[in-house]
């Protein structure tokens, strides 16, 4: 019996000490690895930009395109035009995709400050997804809109380079 006692005790004690450990700021599911795990990975996967995390070549090819068109400066609305019409005839967008896909990329564009580091995490994830042609494609893509508003600025030269080059030597 005094063993049972001794026992009950116990357990309250730690319920005890738990309950106001709780109450004094200290997180109990600190000490839970399930939960250590689970916050981990939900932090690991929600700590990257979504720059980064595109799932679509055609959302990396139309980032990609209204990227090199925001170095020469404020996009106009010509060249916005021309954008849209390239979305419209090379990806066999409707009108309306068209337009969501450049202000999606605008959108994911806003944060970024270095824009030709960025190209090479923009296309890591989606190389599998392009076949050599399209690689291709996507550059010639590239150096039509650099040349839809004129002659091509030293950036958006190196911003092509950077993607040949994380398209690697399929091109």
């Amino acid at each position: 019996m005094h063993i049972l006692i001794g026992l009950i005790t116990s357990i309250a004690a730690l319920v005890w000490a738990f309950n106001r450990l709780q109450q004094s700021g200290v997180d109990l599911n600190a000490f839970n690895p399930f939960h250590w795990s689970r916050r981990y990975k939900w932090a690991k996967l929600y700590s990257i930009k979504p720059l980064h995390r595109l799932e679509n070549p055609i959302e990396g090819v139309t980032v990609l395109v209204v990227g090199v068109a925001k170095l020469q400066g404020e996009i106009t609305k010509e060249l916005k035009d021309t954008i849209i019409q390239t979305f419209v005839d090379t990806f066999y967008l409707s009108e309306k995709q068209a337009l969501e896909a450049f202000t999606t990329a605008a959108f994911l564009w806003k944060d970024s400050a270095n824009y030709i580091a960025e190209v090479k995490y923009i296309l890591a994830p989606l190389q599998s997804d392009f076949t050599t042609a399209q690689k291709k494609s996507v550059i010639d893509t590239l150096n039509f809109i650099v040349n839809a508003d004129g002659l091509p600025t030293d950036e958006q030269n190196r911003f092509i380079r950077c993607a040949e080059q994380a398209f690697g030597k399929d091109i």
